[in-house]
């Protein structure tokens, strides 16, 4: 296993400068680690967004000083991510990246290192389809569809688990020639107070641009 340059990371971080689907982080991941539960409340909202898949979230992973420990079977795809709400990477581990659409995948467990703490599985993202895959904004918030949803996640300030900074769902109408919208977003960060979501389908359609301007799907590396 390399280790990361915890120097050159916090050297990157000062100058701002995070190219997020491309941040390399460490260059291989192990398979010695185990996960050990620990004590943590979940708040009910994280639990039951709906890509996200929290029921064990809050777990250590034993035997892991940093997020290169964490085990990545063959075939798996990870990647390390600038996260904002962490202020520093994160790491994703997809179990069927498709080789056939630049290792992209449309699940991805989620796994983050709070100030050389312990490293913390936060939640599964699961958009249930492989043409709605996992995306990243250029400012470091993980970006999810699905057929009718649309939800983006941050890393809360303890480091904890993932939240959703928007969350936004439709249904359509009986006589089908519309949409109805249920949700929120929220301007800034997890601090934002949440704005009832109240836009068109052509501002659904558009919400990646208007509340991150750039995201990008994520490309995994392959094991």
């Amino acid at each position: 296993m390399i280790r990361k340059s915890m120097k050159l990371a916090a050297a990157v971080m000062a100058a701002g400068v995070f190219a997020v689907t491309g941040f390399t982080g460490v260059q291989a991941v192990s398979g010695l680690a185990s996960v050990e539960t620990v004590e943590y409340v979940m708040k009910e909202n994280a639990a039951r967004e709906g890509v996200l898949n929290a029921s064990s979230a809050g777990t250590i992973v034993k035997d892991a000083d940093d997020l290169g420990d964490i085990p990545v079977k063959k075939g798996q795809g990870y990647k390390y991510v600038y996260l904002k709400g962490l202020q520093g990477e994160a790491l994703l581990v997809a179990d069927h990246p498709m080789e056939n659409d630049n290792n992209r995948a449309s699940q991805a467990k989620v796994y983050v290192q709070k100030d050389g703490g312990p490293v913390v599985y936060v939640g599964e993202i699961n958009t249930g389809a492989t043409s709605q895959v996992i995306k990243i904004s250029g400012n470091g918030v993980i970006v999810a569809r699905t057929t009718y949803s649309f939800e983006s996640f941050m890393i809360s300030a303890d480091g904890k688990k993932l939240e959703a900074k928007d969350s936004i769902s439709f249904v359509n109408s009986d006589d089908g020639k519309s949409q109805i919208y249920t949700g929120y977003t929220r301007a800034k960060d997890l601090n934002s107070p949440k704005v009832t979501f109240a836009g068109t389908q052509k501002d659904y359609g558009n919400l990646e641009k208007t509340l991150f301007g750039n995201v990008e799907p994520i490309s995994f590396k392959v094991k």
